[in-house]
């Protein structure tokens, strides 16, 4: 009996030494968690089978979209090496757009990689140049800058179509009409000078403003999220708007001080530099529309992915021409006004430069007297 209670009583004191035994090391087992720890027991228990760890939504995702890693990292490097290098019409893939670089890549993919490698599922961030793509292989589309492919093709083409009615049609054609003035008062033959001001004004007024602020509008909308004047197009179109605006503030003070050219000889001289001053303004912004056109034609290339490859050569070659000849008589009448007026100016006297073409063409026509 005495036996039986000993047992009895070192049963009841080993169970409490027990329990707390394993409440001690389970609450250590928490506070080295808690502490950070408990790393590797964390890790041995997530590799056996009866603890399972969830995936992540960002890993199941890109296995998704690319499979493997090793998928993803080549997908990306190729296609941000393909934009990187895409300045123009020469780097251009063989088909536009999207259909053109998935071609590219499954080419790619398929001679030089192992079997296994995909064509992304998902759309795929890549910034170059200044701009940012987001590239749908599964729906053939993509956005630049957050500007979807077809809102980018609208807005360029009004911004392309705006600018070159504005600069290359009817600025040279008020330019003519300028020039059409001074030369009829030079052969004592003038024309109705109060109608050309007025078409000059409607000219100006209701087609080059309007079509000014249309097309820039429609260009920096185009842009969307990036910097419009990170480019070379970018930086020459602001410089030949301001251009044209301080070409017409020189062009509204010549037609004031006209009155007062008769007065004295002082406000004829003010009157004559302010009218070079017109007339290289007018020149400058001329010759910097024509640098914006290919410069802006190129970052179209860039931004719609060789969207301009298959347009007909012929067709560009034709619209060039028109464009040139508007271009080059309104270049050439102004520099002949410039020429005649100077040169019909009672009270200078003739430059060097005038002597010496007057002496090449006096030696000239001497020589063939001679011969004839």
């Amino acid at each position: 009996m005495t036996s039986r209670i000993q047992q009895l009583l070192l049963l009841a004191w080993s169970v409490p030494t027990l329990l707390s035994g394993q409440v001690s090391s389970v609450a250590a087992h928490n506070l080295d968690y808690v502490n950070g720890e408990t790393g590797l027991s964390i890790e041995s228990l997530s590799r056996s089978r009866e603890f399972n760890v969830p995936r992540s939504d960002e890993e199941s995702r890109r296995q998704y979209c690319f499979g493997t890693t090793q998928n993803q990292l080549y997908v990306t490097d190729f296609l941000q090496s393909n934009l990187d290098i895409l300045t123009g019409h020469s780097t251009c893939w063989l088909n536009r757009g999207v259909a053109g670089l998935r071609t590219s890549l499954e080419r790619n993919l398929t001679s030089t990689r192992p079997s296994g490698m995909q064509v992304p599922k998902c759309p795929i961030n890549i910034t170059s140049s200044g701009n940012t793509y987001l590239i749908n292989f599964t729906k053939n589309s993509y956005h630049v800058n957050t500007i979807s492919k077809p809102l980018l093709i609208i807005l360029t083409g009004i911004h392309v179509a705006a600018m070159t009615l504005a600069f290359f049609f009817v600025y040279p054609t008020i330019l003519i009409f300028s020039t059409l003035i001074a030369l009829g008062e030079l052969i004592e033959r003038p024309l109705f000078k109060a109608r050309i001001e007025k078409w000059q004004k409607i000219l100006f007024c209701v087609f080059f403003l309007p079509l000014l602020a249309i097309g820039m509008l429609c260009g920096l909308a185009g842009m969307g999220s990036s910097d419009h004047f990170r480019t070379e197009h970018g930086i020459i179109g602001l410089v030949t708007a301001v251009l044209a605006t301080l070409a017409v503030g020189a062009y509204l003070i010549e037609n004031s001080l006209r009155p007062k050219v008769s007065m004295n000889r002082k406000w004829r001289r003010v009157h004559m530099m302010v009218n070079y001053t017109d007339i290289f303004l007018c020149q400058a912004v001329l010759m910097l529309s024509g640098f914006a056109l290919p410069d802006g034609i190129d970052d179209f290339q860039v931004m719609s992915l060789c969207g301009t490859r298959h347009i007909s050569t012929s067709l560009s070659f034709s619209v060039g021409m028109m464009v040139a000849f508007i271009w080059n008589s309104a270049m050439a009448a102004m520099t002949l006004q410039w020429w005649l007026v100077r040169r019909a100016s009672e009270d200078k006297p003739p430059g060097k430069m005038w002597l010496l073409v007057s002496r090449i063409f006096r030696r000239n026509t001497d020589t063939c007297e001679d011969d004839g």
